[in-house]
């Protein structure tokens, strides 16, 4: 036979591989670890590999330097036995601009210059030349969200997050962190935006500052999160409720942002399952499915791997992720009203978080998430609404002001506002 074994590498067993022919085998390291060894894989053909996305989750990262490097190239000389390079991501549809260069790479036989590379990128994706958009590429961008080290598992969303006052995760995976400063997308989005007019007509640049501007938000939402859960605390009321308002306020507005693109829409994913179906039963089982998949991931009962495939997307932000922190923060303030207490200390954990049913609360949580999960005609219309540049434009100017207050300590006051680029736009 001419066919070839493949093997993922995860945990290789040197009898189990050397008990196949190395004609007959190929092993796929999947997130390239091994290959940056010496002499891997004991001689038997190997694809050095990036795994950059985990469950389809939305999180603007991703290694362009070691992209650029490389890989293949590298890994070859350490091991001659490497044949290729290759992606193995569990979804591919959140930053196009790694798969860009991920893509591009085969064809280079040495590393190549990432930011000369990004300024071309920004040329090619936007159909027009724009310093402003080359340095937010090249500067902004390239020194935050795809800085060296950040392939790999998404951190967490504290939006997808199941809410808790010392949030932990938002799936069962990576925990919280922001491998950069935030306010170095800030100033990518700032300069993105004051070229809106030079390059509005891009469906790409539509996309991208939509993109950017999510997670400009749903990063400022671990600080204000972080205010509401110290007064509650300290049983601060009115304190409290300022942090907490803002944060649902904020949720309320990512879900508006992303509603004006069809690629991070919950509503557009559950009409399309629903079209799969050819009767009403099996429409809602469509739906059930296509929702559970984003949710309680499967289980009817008590999930254990809750939230694994978690979305920042419009519609499941409005209709689930909003709610629970509703809930949660209700459940809160009526403690602070009533003056008892509210521990999360000793609770039981899953994956290093409240497990499903932790506490009462918790558990009539989940029978609310299970409720949602199986509930029919969740999508709504239009799909999509809005204009991307008003909204966009908009939500920088609330937000850029609300990230300086939050964001002060321990900042300079003319790095986030260099060269006043906030007021300057907020003119326009």
């Amino acid at each position: 036979s001419s066919a070839v074994w493949a093997m993922q590498a995860w945990s290789l067993r040197e009898p189990i591989v050397k008990a196949v022919p190395k004609e007959d085998l190929l092993i796929l390291d999947l997130n390239g670890a091994k290959c940056r060894k010496d002499s891997a894989f004991w001689g038997y053909s190997a694809i050095a590999g990036n795994l950059h996305n985990f469950g389809g989750r939305i999180n603007l990262h991703g290694d362009l330097p070691l992209l650029a490097s490389n890989q293949y190239a590298t890994a070859a000389k350490r091991s001659p036995n490497i044949v290729g390079s290759g992606l193995f991501m569990e979804s591919i549809e959140q930053n196009p601009v790694y798969y860009d260069l991920a893509f591009e790479m085969p064809l280079h036989r040495d590393s190549i210059d990432v930011e000369k590379w990004l300024a071309d990128y920004a040329r090619r994706r936007y159909g027009a030349v724009s310093q402003n958009a080359e340095t937010a590429w090249t500067v902004y961008l390239l020194r935050s969200a795809y800085t060296r080290g950040t392939n790999g598992t998404e951190f967490s969303s504290i939006i997808a997050a199941r809410p808790a006052l010392d949030v932990k995760k938002s799936g069962p995976n990576a925990g919280f962190a922001i491998p950069y400063h935030p306010t170095d997308l800030i100033q990518a989005e700032a300069l993105l935006l004051q070229d809106a007019d030079k390059l509005g007509d891009s469906r790409p640049y539509r996309f991208d500052i939509i993109d950017i501007q999510r997670q400009i938000m749903s990063n400022l939402g671990q600080a204000i999160h972080k205010q509401a859960a110290k007064a509650f605390k300290e049983k601060d009321k009115t304190t409290f409720r300022l942090h907490s308002q803002r944060f649902l306020e904020l949720l309320k507005d990512v879900d508006t942002l992303l509603r004006t693109r069809p690629e991070f829409n919950f509503d557009r994913w559950l009409t399309q399952a629903r079209r799969w179906g050819t009767t009403p039963e099996e429409q809602d089982l469509y739906e059930k499915d296509a929702t559970a998949l984003f949710t309680i991931w499967g289980a009817d009962k008590d999930p254990f791997i809750f939230d694994y495939g978690w979305k920042e997307w419009a519609g499941l932000i409005d209709g689930y992720y909003l709610k629970r922190w509703e809930k949660f923060y209700a459940m809160l303030e009526e403690h602070l009203d009533k003056g008892t207490e509210y521990s999360e200390q000793g609770l039981p954990l899953t994956h290093n978080r409240e497990a499903f049913r932790a506490n009462d609360f918790y558990s009539s949580l989940g029978d609310w998430e299970l409720q949602y999960v199986s509930t029919p005609g969740k999508a709504r219309t239009p799909i999509t609404q809005g204009d991307e540049i008003e909204t966009a434009q908009r939500m920088y100017r609330k937000y850029a002001a609300l990230a300086d207050e939050y964001y002060r300590e321990g900042v300079q006051r003319d790095e986030v506002k260099e060269e006043n680029r906030f007021e300057n736009l907020g003119k326009k």
